[in-house]
């Protein structure tokens, strides 16, 4: 950072360690919230946590941490906040928006009645509670607040064998394992189901423009796209390190996608200057990642649900060199079988020639009449 970079360190449970760190800054960019949401999918109750524990390793810092540190933020002296939210405050709800957008919110109640039945009801609460406080506070104190709303973070890492929450989601949908989102997955399948998705470099230059542009305010959507598990999977399996993997099936009644991709409206983002990625890319890229660190692929057997030639021939050879042989056994055969029924239908033309001319048809196409 040629010097204007510095490196502190800081404990949102420490609220006396906030204000020499705050000390000659204008603006004040949270991002630290702990992701506490079961990677196994299921419930607090189903994996034996209390709801004390939920409070504490969730609810607490995200909330409690962020108005101490608003607080501070004030008697600094900070004139702007940029908050890092998610789509968890916007649809968590009995009646979810039919647009997911800045005006949809989840619902604090319901939230709380589902808290240990839920995988995501205390994360979603965390998130909701600390945007709704941090909005309050902000008001109360004078200072202009943006909020950054991003769906499901992926995109690489800056080093190879970096993590992140993102990542680890795409490793277990290619290895069978699931989603931390959804309940009551049944084993080597893909949950039936679409999610809403984004990149982080979108989200880092959400954060960027927020800081930049001295009106950006209230919420912003980063939400680039919806889609199903499958799809991801699909994409993932483009990857020359990936493609002869076996097949994971859908967990539906026929192994095919049901539902539909949930509507969003990220106007205000692409307002705001962020330039949404393709999210093909976005999966490439993330892709790389998980391979060159050598986190997938895990071999290992898993059923096959082949749903197109290239796929049978994974699930019958599943090496490259044996996939590349046996495309071309079946080019040869293929090959074979069309030459034979050239010649028969040659063969038949020719006699039908041969019948319409009186057997005076020659194989040089030219008639003549019979020698004496």
């Amino acid at each position: 950072g040629d010097g204007r970079l510095e490196l502190v360190e800081a404990d949102m449970l420490m609220p006396d360690t906030f204000p020499p760190l705050l000390e000659g800054c204008l603006t004040l960019v949270h991002t630290a919230t702990p992701i506490d949401i079961p990677l196994n999918g299921k419930s607090p109750r189903q994996n034996g946590t209390s709801r004390r524990t939920v409070e504490e390793r969730q609810i607490k810092p995200a909330v409690e941490g962020t108005i101490d540190l608003l607080e501070a933020a004030a008697v600094a002296g900070i004139t702007k906040v940029v908050l890092t939210s998610s789509i968890a405050s916007c649809r968590f709800s009995p009646n979810p928006s039919p647009v997911i957008d800045e005006a949809s919110w989840s619902d604090v109640e319901f939230m709380k009645s589902k808290l240990m039945d839920s995988p995501v009801a205390a994360y979603a609460l965390a998130k909701t509670q600390q945007e709704l406080e941090a909005t309050r506070l902000c008001k109360e104190k004078g200072m202009r607040l943006a909020v950054i709303n991003p769906a499901c973070v992926l995109g690489p890492t800056i080093e190879v064998n970096g993590s992140s929450f993102g990542l680890t989601i795409m490793e277990q949908l290619f290895n069978g394992e699931g989603s931390p989102f959804e309940m009551n997955h049944k084993k080597d399948t893909l949950p039936d189901a679409f999610k809403g998705w984004c990149d982080v470099r979108e989200v880092s230059e959400a954060h960027v423009k927020a800081v930049e542009q001295a009106d950006a305010e209230g919420r912003y959507l980063i939400y680039s796209t919806d889609a199903h598990y499958a799809e991801v999977v699909r994409m993932m399996r483009v990857h020359p390190g990936l493609f002869d993997q076996p097949y994971v099936p859908i967990n539906s009644r026929d192994g095919v996608m049901t539902g539909n991709p949930a509507k969003f409206d990220n106007t205000k983002a692409r307002k705001l200057g962020v330039k949404f990625i393709d999210f093909e890319k976005t999966i490439t890229d993330s892709t790389s990642i998980l391979v060159q660190s050598g986190r997938l692929p895990k071999r290992h057997q898993r059923p096959i649900a082949p749903n197109n030639f290239f796929g049978l021939m994974s699930a019958l050879f599943r090496e490259q060199f044996l996939v590349f042989l046996g495309a071309l056994l079946v080019c040869f055969v293929a090959f074979g079988i069309a030459l034979c029924a050239m010649r028969m239908w040659f063969e038949l033309f020719m006699a039908i020639l041969r019948v319409l001319t009186g057997g005076n048809f020659v194989p040089d196409g030219f008639f003549r009449d019979q020698q004496p």
